[in-house]
């Protein structure tokens, strides 16, 4: 099992940041949290996709991790956020798989 960590950062400032395991091709967040100042403002659709991109590139191909709503965000805010960025939530767990293209020449 591997542990990873990211932080985002705009320009000097802090904005938020994610961790989480690796357990064979599945990537489970922990936590992945942007400051209550720099919400509503696409650093968190951002920050899912940058983190997408680097777990692809670990040939990682599913991401998961637990529903739950806190400080200050509505169940269903974080329902929208994680609906528009391509995430299932069922029975509170949000699931993502990454799709890789495969081509066959011949």
């Amino acid at each position: 099992m591997n542990y990873i960590n990211y932080d985002f950062i705009n320009g000097d400032k802090k904005i938020g940041y994610a961790d989480g395991k690796i357990e064979g091709n599945t990537f489970t967040f922990d936590y992945i949290y942007i400051y209550s100042e720099n919400r509503k403002l696409g650093y968190g659709s951002t920050a899912l996709k940058l983190i997408e991109e680097d777990l692809k590139s670990l040939n990682i191909q599913k991401v998961s991790g637990d529903f739950i709503a806190q400080d200050g965000i509505t169940q269903q805010e974080l329902y929208d956020f994680y609906e528009k960025n391509g995430y299932n939530i069922t029975d509170g767990v949000i699931v993502k798989q990454l799709h890789y293209v495969n081509a066959s020449f011949g």
